[in-house]
């Protein structure tokens, strides 16, 4: 038989120490190591070259020597379908065929799944969003100190959002507690605007649950806003506070704003600010006058023209323009705001709005609705039943109404301190009234006195002139 011959053969050539197919195709050194296209293999299985199984194939895929790959036979050496890449500086890099998703499984269970579209899922095998998250799970850090209150565990604990110098996100931080009972568990909010400022602390939720806006120690009330704004700019709603009659904002002329609310606000009870150690108080209002001035303040019936949002119910309030006319104190122009003037639904295509062109001028800010936002559009150009915008969207939308920067506010405040003065100088009137009303029923009191006695003189001359008949 042929085979055992071949064997020893092989077997003696071993002993020997070498033997090299033909064209060193194949190596195999006395140490073991096995060589194929290299005739010098330092393992104990070298290739050199690509490497094709069953089902895999592992090589550079035309990356280059520099690199190292892994994907399935069916790829074979593509660039683009590699499932692993391991560059020879340490970078390595996951891949996934165009519109196919990167799984990490346990026990052949996706834990995270990463969708061609970019979306993340952890514990989530459909993500709808870049980063999606399975219910009750907690982001952040697990760590935790032996005592949470002793002072060398405050300072900031995890962040999130956009890191750097300029941060902007929330951060949970261990801070001083409140009511000296050692530390509070924060939740602070960085942001930064423009050129203007750098990335700071604009509100804290303390460890109590109250709200501060401007202050890192929200103790007075759940709610606490601290400092006030100039300007706003917002994605639908601008104001502003301006020098009264110029536009111009500018220093002490402006009234500054700490809360700005389109909708009602609820309370059990409202106390203002009224200590005599603020104020420099330098007279007593004339009641008389203030009487007259409320006499003069008209009560109307109204309905808001936004019945959408607002509402169809009658109101019964004053109207600031009429207000301004005899109380102008009560009344302020300074706030930028959006009114309801046209008020229609129409459609839009190539800029061009059919729709009322009322009270509009060309450069006018105007209010648009379409289904997905609302935006404020420059009012381009203007004919007798349209106008043309700076918006490239078509389709339906509603045309609200033009932003105005002399927005009226009333001051109920000061109407209802008006109405105080107003009543005490009634209350005098009527104690006036009272004490004529006393004088008057004691002079009544002499003259019925005196008639009685008038009358019973000269009932009793009747009858002695009666006698004398």
């Amino acid at each position: 038989m042929k085979t055992p011959s071949i064997v020893m053969t092989l077997l003696l050539v071993l002993m020997n120490g070498l033997i090299v197919a033909q064209t060193d195709a194949l190596t195999i050194l006395p140490n073991g190591n096995i060589g194929v296209g290299t005739t010098t293999p330092t393992q104990m299985l070298e290739v050199n070259g690509n490497i094709q199984g069953s089902s895999a194939f592992l090589g550079n895929a035309n990356w280059g020597s520099d690199h190292a790959s892994f994907n399935h036979k069916v790829f074979g050496n593509q660039q683009t379908h590699y499932a692993l890449l391991h560059r020879n500086d340490g970078e390595t890099f996951l891949n996934a065929s165009l519109g196919k998703s990167i799984r990490f499984r346990i026990n052949n269970v996706d834990k995270i799944i990463v969708h061609s579209n970019g979306n993340f899922g952890i514990g989530m095998t459909t993500p709808k969003i870049i980063v999606d998250v399975k219910e009750n799970s907690i982001i952040g850090s697990s760590g935790q100190s032996v005592s949470q209150h002793d002072v060398s565990n405050r300072g900031t604990k995890v962040s999130f959002g956009h890191q750097g110098s300029e941060f902007v996100g929330m951060r949970t931080i261990i801070s001083p507690g409140t009511n000296a009972c050692g530390n509070s568990a924060d939740i602070g909010f960085d942001t930064w605007e423009c050129n203007t400022s750098t990335s700071r602390e604009v509100m804290r939720i303390n460890g109590t649950g109250n709200v501060g806006i401007g202050t890192k120690t929200p103790t007075q009330a759940k709610l606490v806003v601290s400092g006030n704004a100039k300007y706003k700019l917002g994605k639908f709603q601008w104001f502003a506070y301006y020098q009264k009659g110029t536009g111009v904002a500018s220093g002490s002329d402006q009234i500054p704003y700490s809360i700005y609310a389109t909708d009602r606000i609820a309370a059990q009870q409202f106390n203002a600010f009224s200590d005599a150690r603020i104020k420099t108080i330098f007279g007593v209002s004339n009641a008389a006058k203030d009487l007259e001035t409320l006499s003069k303040i008209k009560i109307t019936n109204y309905r808001m023209i936004d019945t959408i949002t607002k509402g169809n119910q009658i109101h019964k309030k004053v109207i600031a323009q009429q207000v301004k006319e005899v109380y102008p104190q009560a009344v302020t122009t300074d706030v930028i705001e959006v009114i309801p003037n046209i008020y229609e639904l129409s459609t839009i295509k190539d800029g061009w709005i059919h729709t009322s062109t009322k009270d509009l001028v060309v450069g006018d800010n105007l209010k648009l609705i379409f289904s997905e936002e609302e935006v404020l559009v420059k009012v381009l150009e203007i004919k007798d039943d349209a106008i043309k915008v700076a918006s490239d969207q078509e389709g339906s939308v509603f045309v609200y109404g033009k932003q105005v920067s002399d927005f009226h506010t009333v001051d109920y405040e000061a109407i209802a301190m008006l109405n105080v003065s107003a009543t005490q100088a009634l209350l005098k009137r009527i104690e006036l009234l009272e004490k004529e009303k006393v004088t008057l029923s004691r002079k009544q009191k002499q003259l019925e006195d005196h008639l009685n006695t008038s009358v019973s003189r000269i009932e009793k001359l009747e009858i002695l002139f009666n006698n004398l008949k």
